[in-house]
């Protein structure tokens, strides 16, 4: 319902960053808001907002899985 810069707005507002990666010429941020994810597209070299994608399902987070680098300690 909400235009999409009012979009944009919500999420980095309201949404917790998680993490950057890149795509051919764009460049994703990965929030998470309340129970769904959303990544803003950013096309480059502009930095613009190219679209939003909102989801639920886990397979959506496969691309973000080789960025997380846990200390080798952690549950030590």
């Amino acid at each position: 319902m909400l235009s999409a810069t009012e979009q944009q707005a919500y999420v980095k507002t309201w949404g917790i960053f998680m993490v950057t990666r890149t795509t051919g010429t764009f460049v994703i941020d990965l929030y998470y808001l309340d129970q769904y994810y959303c990544e803003l597209w950013r096309q480059q070299p502009s930095s613009a907002v190219a679209y939003l994608h909102p989801f639920t399902d886990q397979a959506g987070l496969y691309p973000y899985l080789s960025l997380i680098s846990l200390p080798h300690n952690l549950l030590a």
